[in-house]
């Protein structure tokens, strides 16, 4: 089974996800590397949540701007989809 990454954002005072954006598939094994996710089990279907530090790491990667005083972020498996997917972010 292929999987595809995306970087999700919960807002930190209610829990609720506020920003999800796809790692596009070409970049999911270096943000995998950067997330410290291991290699060895390709299927792995959990969130994995991520130090500030790292959560920034990735957005960089996928040139994406996030607010880390406000969200703290998971690197999150779902079904493939195009590379093409524009990200989604909660209005402000």
């Amino acid at each position: 089974m292929n999987i595809a990454y995306s970087l999700v954002g919960y807002d930190r005072a209610t829990g609720f996800a506020t920003v999800i954006l796809p790692v596009p598939d070409s970049l999911s094994p270096r943000a995998k590397r950067i997330a410290d996710m291991p290699e060895d089990d390709p299927d792995m279907i959990g969130d994995w949540p991520l130090p500030d530090p790292t959560a920034r790491a990735i957005a960089d990667l996928i040139h994406a701007r996030i607010d880390l005083e406000r969200t703290e972020f998971c690197l999150e498996p779902h079904p493939p989809t195009p590379e093409t997917v524009m990200p989604i972010q909660a209005a402000e």
